[in-house]
C-alpha cells in the first residue's frame, strides 16, 4: 500500500513538473508578446538591415556544407517577434504571424514589415518559438547581431561553469572527450544562428544540472528529464533537439561508471529508457499543447496543416523509395561530419554490424553507450525527409555518438592496460 501512495505522489509530481515548466514558458513568451512595438522599432530596424545584407544559407568556409549556418530560421523568428501585437498578447503568441510575400525571401519580407508597415499574413502556429521571448525584449535595446553574440556568450559561460564542476569532480577524460566532440561537430557555426544555438544551450544547462545532482534519486533524474523535454520543445527549431537528454544520460553513466557505483544492465536500461520516455513525454505534450491552444483560436483545420507537415517531415524525398530515403538520410548527416563526399550504404551496414557484435559481447557500460550513440541515426529514420533536406545542421546530433565511441575505445583502453600491469 505504502509502495502504491508513493508511485503516486511521484506520478504526480512529475505531471506538476511538467505543468509548471510549460506554464513558466507560456507566462514568459505572453510578456514578451505585452512589449509595444514602438519599443522594438530601432532594434527591429537594425535587424532588418542585417538580414538584408546577408545570404539566407552562408558558409562559413565556402563549399563546406558542414559550415553552413541558417539566416532563413532567424529571420523568421525576428519577424514574428516584430508582428506580435501587445494589444492582443495571447493570441499573438499562439499564431506567430508574420508578413509573407516573396515566398522564400523571409529577409525582404521582414524589411517591407519594418520599414514599410506591412501587417501580417501567414501564421507559423506549429512550433512554440521560444527564443521570442528573449528576442523581444532584447530588441529594445538591440540588433540581431549583437543578440547573436550575447547567445554565443552565454553557451561560452556554460561550458566554462561546466568545465569547472567537471574538472573540480576529478572528471577530466569526460572534459577531453566533451571539448573533443564539440570540435568536431564544429560548434563555433552555432554561434551565427540562434536557431541552432539554443539546443546547446539547453544542453549544457541540463549537463550542469546532471552533473550537480549526480547523486540524486532517479526520481530528480526523471523530473530534469521533464523540465529538458519541455525547455527543448518551446525553444527548439527541429534542430538537434535529441541531445538535450543523449548527452546528459552519458555524463550520468561515466560519472557512475568512475565512482564504481554502475548498476547492473536491466537496472540502468530501465532507468535510461524512463528518463527517455519522460523526456518523449514532455517534448511531445508541449506540442500537443501547442497545437489545442491554436485549434482553440483557429479552428480545426489546425490538425490538418500539423498532419500534412509531418508527412513532408518524415517522407519528403520526391519520388525515392523507402529504402533510399532512410539510406540517403543516414548518409547525409555521416558524410556531413565526416566532411566526406557521400558514404556507401556498405560502410553504414559495416558500422552497425560492429555496433551489434560490440553490443552483445559488452558489458553494462559499453551497452548503455552504444544505445546512446545510436540515437541520432533512429531520429534520421523517424524523420528522414527533415534529415536529408536539413542535413548541414541535423549531423550535429551525432555529437552523442563521438562522445559514446570515444567514450568506449578509452575504457577498453584502461581496462586492457590495467589487465596487462596483473600478468
Amino acid at each position: 500500500m505504502k509502495k502504491k501512495k508513493r508511485k503516486g505522489m511521484f506520478l504526480l509530481r512529475y505531471i506538476l513538473t511538467f505543468l509548471c515548466t510549460g506554464a513558466v514558458c507560456m507566462l514568459f513568451l505572453f510578456l514578451a508578446s505585452c512589449f509595444p512595438q514602438a519599443c522594438i522599432q530601432t532594434g527591429s530596424e537594425k535587424s532588418a538591415e542585417y538580414f538584408m545584407e546577408q545570404e539566407l544559407f552562408p558558409c562559413l568556409e565556402k563549399g563546406k556544407q558542414n559550415t553552413k549556418y541558417d539566416n532563413y530560421a532567424d529571420c523568421l523568428l525576428f519577424h514574428i517577434a516584430y508582428q506580435m501585437d501587445a494589444k492582443k498578447p495571447f493570441s499573438s503568441m499562439v499564431k506567430a504571424v508574420y508578413y509573407d510575400y516573396s515566398r522564400g525571401r523571409v529577409n525582404d519580407d521582414y524589411y517591407a514589415s519594418v520599414f514599410q508597415g506591412k501587417r501580417a499574413n501567414t501564421t507559423y502556429f506549429r512550433y512554440w518559438h521560444g527564443a521570442v521571448c528573449l528576442i523581444r525584449p532584447l530588441l529594445c535595446i538591440c540588433g540581431a547581431e549583437e543578440i547573436r553574440m550575447a547567445s554565443g556568450i552565454c553557451l561560452s559561460v556554460l561550458n566554462v561553469i561546466l568545465g569547472i564542476l567537471l574538472w573540480k569532480k576529478k572528471q577530466r577524460e569526460l572534459l577531453g572527450l566533451y571539448s573533443f566532440s564539440l570540435l568536431l561537430i564544429k560548434i563555433w557555426v552555432a554561434v551565427f544562428s540562434i536557431e541552432y544555438i539554443m539546443a546547446f544551450i539547453l544542453m549544457t544547462a541540463m549537463l550542469i544540472c546532471f552533473v550537480v545532482y549526480e547523486r540524486a534519486e532517479k526520481e530528480k533524474i526523471f523530473q530534469l528529464s521533464i523540465i529538458s523535454g519541455v525547455l527543448t520543445c518551446f525553444f527548439d527549431f527541429l534542430t538537434v533537439e535529441t541531445v538535450t537528454i543523449t548527452v546528459p544520460l552519458l555524463f550520468l553513466f561515466v560519472i557512475k561508471q568512475n565512482g564504481g557505483k554502475l548498476g547492473a544492465w536491466k537496472k540502468e536500461f530501465g532507468f535510461m529508457m524512463a528518463s527517455c520516455f519522460f523526456w518523449i513525454f514532455s517534448y511531445g505534450g508541449m506540442f500537443l499543447g501547442k497545437w489545442l491552444l491554436a485549434a482553440k483560436l483557429m479552428g480545426s483545420r489546425v490538425f490538418g496543416e500539423v498532419f500534412d507537415t509531418a508527412g513532408y517531415r518524415i517522407a519528403h524525398g520526391g519520388n525515392t523509395g523507402m529504402f533510399s530515403r532512410l539510406y540517403h538520410a543516414a548518409a547525409y548527416n555521416i558524410s556531413c561530419l565526416l566532411g566526406t563526399g557521400e558514404i556507401s550504404v556498405w560502410a553504414i551496414v559495416v558500422c552497425l554490424a560492429v555496433m551489434g557484435i560490440l553490443f552483445r559481447k559488452g558489458g553494462t557500460f559499453r551497452r548503455l553507450l552504444l544505445c546512446l550513440g545510436m540515437v541520432p541515426y533512429l531520429r534520421y529514420l523517424v524523420l528522414s525527409g527533415h534529415s536529408m533536406e536539413h542535413y548541414f545542421f541535423t549531423y550535429r546530433a551525432q555529437m552523442i555518438t563521438i562522445m559514446s565511441v570515444g567514450m568506449i575505445v578509452l575504457h577498453e583502453g584502461k581496462t586492457a592496460l590495467k589487465e596487462r600491469k596483473h600478468i
